[in-house]
């Protein structure tokens, strides 16, 4: 099994099942994931509906989870089911208790979601929280993206209002 494919397979049965609670292994593959090749997997796999175990391990096998998030991003037609973004700050939450787990990355992770969600409050909360944990720079990539975007106002596409001339 490669590392994309146990990666998705743990997010989104995590992301799909409603449990509260996960096991050590998958607590520390999502953290593992949460910095580094992973991160796209796990943006895709809460942004698509509903993705596929094999295709989004596909997707990350061939190098085209960011050419894909790219698009989603861009899209202003298309916005990310709300409930699966809060189903994803609820999993990487559960992640961040689990032993070694890079809690910094992992709260970057949410601090990006709650932005993709529209929330810049707790997107801002988040992306603090990542900062003040000491940790490897790879850690805070998505934290300071984050805080960035939120610092100069700037929302997901389908968060932006059209202007008519």
């Amino acid at each position: 099994m490669t590392a994309s494919r146990q990666l998705a397979g743990e997010w989104l049965t995590q992301l799909d099942s409603g449990a509260d609670w996960m096991n050590e292994l998958t607590a520390k593959t999502i953290s593992d994931g949460a910095s580094g090749q992973g991160l796209n997997v796990l943006i895709l796999g809460a942004l698509t509906q509903p993705p596929s175990i094999n295709g989004l391990a596909q997707a990350a096998d061939q190098g085209e989870c960011s050419v894909r998030l790219e698009a989603a991003v861009a899209d202003r037609g298309a916005r990310p089911d709300p409930e699966r973004l809060k189903r994803a700050d609820a999993v990487l939450s559960t992640a961040a208790l689990g032993e070694n787990a890079d809690r910094a990355a992992l709260y970057g992770l949410r601090a990006l979601f709650a932005w993709l969600n529209g929330d810049s409050t707790r997107a801002k909360g988040y992306a603090r929280d990542s900062a003040n944990i000491t940790a490897p720079d790879a850690s805070h990539l998505s934290a300071a993206l984050v805080a960035f975007a939120v610092g100069h106002e700037l929302t997901p596409a389908w968060n932006r209002e059209v202007r008519h001339a």
